[in-house]
């Protein structure tokens, strides 16, 4: 993880996606989140989709995919679009599903 993080620091932002699974695995949520956050502030928007995955709570998770929708990130919207068809967080509404699943389909 140590040398995960470490070429994060160094440019490669995928490094702390990586060690933060490796936290999340080994159950470290708290560290996994941190990490996270370290591949935000380097400009790495899906992090907050990975964020909200092991936030816990659907509201936070909900708002975590909000900020990483409005900040570009096609994972948090496609996380959108689930929580809208299931009715995770927020009620079930399909039309806003789809057009957040076809959003980050018709954008990859």
């Amino acid at each position: 993880i140590q040398y995960l993080e470490e070429a994060g620091e160094w440019g490669n932002v995928n490094c702390f996606v990586s060690a933060g699974k490796v936290c999340e695995q080994a159950g470290e949520t708290r560290r996994a989140t941190g990490l996270y956050q370290k591949a935000i502030d380097h400009g790495m928007t899906d992090g907050y989709y990975y964020q909200a995955l092991v936030c816990g709570q659907d509201k936070m998770a909900l708002e975590l995919l909000n900020k990483g929708d409005k900040a570009g990130s096609r994972l948090a919207q496609e996380g959108l679009g689930i929580c809208y068809e299931n009715g995770i967080g927020v009620k079930t509404d399909l039309k806003k599903a789809e057009k957040f699943i076809f959003m980050e389909y018709f954008y990859r």
